[in-house]
């Protein structure tokens, strides 16, 4: 198992944010989730996501999916393997191994923004989110709480 990017989730709402490793493992399962979302209508158009990536109008709905999937396995406390597989779909999407997502939500569902890093390692992606302006707000909300 071997780690192949890596993907940041900011939850500025609920003053969270987390890395998670992008592993190989998760490959193959990411590949059938694609094709089982690309052949359903809905799951195809079902979602909306502000993508900072060059895609098709299609591979952008799935991304929003995908992203939104991510957000509520994480609120949800569900298990990690859907990040894993989802964060891998998400790579194999875009093109992009280190990513950011940051989602807010509200009444209405989850609101995701996918943003590629120009980092080329994962040190490198882990240095560039902690060094994001909204994560180093979260984090001084977070110290404040505990103070």
């Amino acid at each position: 198992m071997s780690d192949i990017g890596y993907l940041a989730v900011v939850l500025p709402d609920r003053n969270f944010y987390q890395g998670y490793f992008i592993k190989d493992v998760f490959t193959q399962e990411a590949e059938r989730a694609l094709q089982s979302i690309r052949s359903d209508e809905k799951l195809r158009t079902g979602s909306t996501v502000f993508a900072n990536f060059d895609g098709a109008e299609v591979d952008q709905s799935i991304v929003g999916s995908l992203c939104a999937t991510i957000v509520d396995a994480i609120e949800a406390n569900r298990d990690q393997t859907i990040i894993g597989v989802c964060g891998c779909a998400l790579r194999m999407i875009t093109g992009r191994d280190y990513f950011w997502i940051e989602a807010r939500t509200d009444d209405k569902g989850i609101w995701t923004t996918i943003t590629p890093s120009a980092a080329t390692t994962i040190p490198e992606a882990r240095a560039a989110i902690e060094s994001l302006s909204i994560v180093q707000t979260i984090k001084r909300r977070l110290l404040d709480m505990i103070r």
